[in-house]
Parts: structure tokens; C-alpha cells; sequence
């Protein structure tokens, strides 16, 4: 999947990750955010995930986009099934 086909779906996803929210194109640091951009610098594509207390982890580092957005929607999914119990 590409940035493209993701995007299409991204509403539909962001409205099941519940407390979390799903952020493309921008590194942000905020509690609760999981997403993916392109590091011009380093010339990769990053997917991340920041939990409650701030802490901002670097979950892949790929030179490929589909690998990228892969990784994102296979996160997204894992924390959609979680909050099927809360």
C-alpha cells in the first residue's frame, strides 16, 4: 500500500483507533499518536508510535513506501482489535 491508497482510508481508520490519533506526512510528538513520514535527510520513510507518557518510538526506517504503509496499517489494525475490549 502506498501513501495514496492510505489516504483513502485513513477517516474510515482514525474513526475506530479511538483514544489514538493517525497522523501522515509530519513527525509529531503528542501523546496517544501513531503515523509515518517521508525524513528528507535521511531520505526514508519513518513509522512511529508515542505512547501515554511521551515516549516516541521510531517503529521502522525503510527506504520503500509500500513497506511503510505496510507497517502503519498492520499497527493501526493491531490497535483497532485492541479497542474492540476496552
Amino acid at each position: 500500500m502506498n501513501k495514496k491508497e492510505f489516504m483513502k482510508i485513513k477517516e474510515e481508520l482514525q474513526c475506530k483507533l479511538g483514544k489514538w490519533k493517525l497522523e501522515i506526512g509530519d513527525e509529531i510528538l503528542a501523546d496517544f499518536t501513531i503515523g509515518c513520514f517521508y525524513d528528507t535527510c535521511e531520505r526514508k520513510w519513518k513509522v512511529y508510535v508515542n505512547n501515554e507518557r511521551g515516549r516516541h518510538r521510531i517503529r521502522l526506517m525503510t527506504e520503500n513506501e509500500e513497506e511503510a504503509f505496510d507497517e502503519l496499517l498492520s499497527i493501526v489494525n493491531f490497535e483497532i482489535e485492541n479497542n474492540k475490549y476496552i
